[in-house]
């Protein structure tokens, strides 16, 4: 969702406040951490994967989106040759209505100019119809710069277009809210309550974790299924699914250690679905929401990969796998683990970057298996990188905040 440059510089003042409560107000970690590694299996816990914008309709090339694993698109983009693409990759669409409606300090009240809002969504609707996967009525209606208006405000504004989508489309139509920019049991409360009273239809519960402590996405997903997706009061909203549709801060988006720490907190939630999100570069030269850099995960100029590209494409490689178990992890430390097709184990883990996490930390592998490769995948901040780097085989490992371990075990 395109901001202004004054909401960005906004956004960056609220990263470094919370830069340190990214994890939660836990104890500094030992030096040295043991991953005990099972034979055991267990289900796969992976979700459908999405990216904020990132491409258009020629780049970046079609391997380089699949095999870092991106599954769908979550966007406000209209563009023929971007919608021809989702086409041709058969790759479903969650479109922002209020994308095109416009933001910031001159944005108009839609709840105030009821039929013009109307007209909006009924156009959009009728143009998409059969392009869309979900439609997302607003982006981030906490937060001063998309939504400038009361709270009920906003509600009356979601159930004007929820109306008029069932008008189009039917009770089948999936539509997404409240997209708040983080987790908030008390809106979230008076939302759904408001649309409970106004017999709405909430299909797919959506928020976003980017400032906010990783480790509580599991609470908060927990939550949400217990106190309204499996409370019997809240069954005529008819909710069916879970999206966190905006993950990773952008003070950690170039760090392999912890994207792999959101991906496995994302894991450990059982989440449906989840987008990574998308920021300005360092020095503000380029908006990665405006660029086809698949949100920042190749360079500028399209011709390299940054290290987060590479986690993501070996993360890609467990989704549809057999996976192990471990513990041993910590908030700090995510690991997870899956058989190959040759009957081998692989392993990832990682140590991810927060102002009270160590700088290094000594990990030890121990179970039925020994290590045959290794390899070690580097944060190099913005700059390129060329993936994995090759480590002698061992036990035990050190590692850097940022940075992740690949491994390849067999039975001895």
């Amino acid at each position: 969702m395109k901001p202004t440059y004054s909401f960005i510089i906004y956004i960056c003042v609220i990263g470094l406040f919370f830069s340190g409560a990214l994890y939660g107000d836990t104890p500094a970690y030992p030096k040295r951490l043991t991953l005990h590694l099972s034979s055991q299996t267990q289900a796969n816990p992976s979700f459908v994967m999405g990216l904020i914008h990132g491409i258009n309709g020629q780049q970046p090339a079609d391997d380089v989106i699949d095999q870092a694993g991106f599954d769908y698109w979550r966007s406000g983009r209209t563009a023929e040759d971007f919608i021809a693409r989702l086409q041709q990759r058969k790759a479903p669409y969650q479109f922002v209505l209020a994308d095109s409606w416009g933001f910031g300090e001159h944005m108009k009240p839609p709840h105030e100019l009821k039929t013009e809002w109307q007209n909006h969504v009924r156009q959009l609707v009728r143009a998409l119809k059969d392009k869309v996967w979900i439609w997302e009525i607003w982006n981030e209606p906490d937060l001063k710069h998309f939504w400038r208006f009361s709270r009920k405000e906003y509600f009356e504004t979601w159930k004007i277009a929820h109306d008029v989508i069932r008008e189009e489309l039917g009770d089948t139509a999936l539509i997404a809210g409240p997209s708040f920019v983080k987790f908030d049991k008390e809106y979230l409360q008076d939302f759904l309550d408001f649309a409970l009273q106004e017999n709405l239809q909430v299909d797919v519960l959506t928020w976003h974790s980017l400032h906010t402590r990783i480790s509580a996405i599991p609470e908060n997903v927990a939550y949400v299924r217990h106190h309204f997706m499996d409370n019997p009061r809240y069954t005529p909203l008819k909710i069916k699914r879970i999206h966190i549709d905006e993950f990773g801060g952008r003070w950690s988006q170039y760090s392999p250690g912890t994207t792999l720490t959101y991906l496995w907190q994302l894991e450990n939630a059982r989440i449906d679905a989840a987008a990574k999100a998308c920021w300005p570069n360092l020095e503000e030269s380029l908006y990665y929401c405006d660029s086809d850099t698949l949100s920042g995960l190749l360079t500028d100029d399209l011709r390299a990969k940054r290290a987060p590209w590479w986690l993501f494409a070996k993360y890609n490689d467990s989704r549809n796998a057999v996976r192990l178990m471990i513990k041993g992890q910590t908030v700090w430390l995510p690991a997870l683990a899956w058989e190959d097709d040759h009957g081998r184990a692989q392993m990832l883990f990682g140590l991810a970057e927060a102002s009270n996490a160590p700088d290094n930390i000594t990990v030890d592998i121990d179970g039925p298996y020994q290590v045959i490769k290794a390899q070690r995948l580097s944060d190099q901040g913005e700059a390129p990188s060329d993936g994995f780097v090759d480590l002698q085989p061992q036990a035990a490992f050190a590692l850097k905040a940022g940075d992740v371990i690949w491994l390849i075990l067999q039975r001895p």
